[in-house]
């Protein structure tokens, strides 16, 4: 009995320790439990115009065979779940497109933040 209650403490501080999570605040006009607001800015027949906003994202510490890496979170992203890339997110958003139209994605505006001696 002492070595299974023994074995589940020891459990539930591996969890603890091992999965600390750190926000990385981008926009400090957002609070701390952010998540991504896709917004429709306009819309037509030819052209849909999204906006994505989202003030940080939660950098997890994971061990890998190579070490210590980080992968990322933020809630109402995906991973990419592409082998041997990095575990990035990326941003959707459902739109009504008509029948038998070419699509054609443009990025309009785009910011980033570049964080240095992160591995990923």
């Amino acid at each position: 009995m002492k070595k299974l209650l023994l074995l589940s403490l020891i459990i539930i501080l591996s969890f603890t320790v091992f999965s600390q999570s750190i926000w990385m605040s981008i926009d400090d006009n957002y609070k701390k439990e952010s998540k991504i607001n896709p917004t429709l800015i306009s819309s037509t027949i030819d052209r849909s115009v999204v906006d994505f906003s989202f003030g940080g994202f939660y950098l997890v510490g994971t061990n890998t065979h190579k070490g210590v890496s980080n992968t990322l979170e933020l809630s109402g992203a995906s991973k990419l779940l592409i082998e041997g890339v990095p575990d990035l997110l990326k941003l959707t958003a459902s739109i009504i497109i008509p029948n038998q139209t070419a699509v054609k994605v443009n990025v309009i505006k785009s910011d980033y933040v570049e964080y240095e001696n992160i591995e990923i």
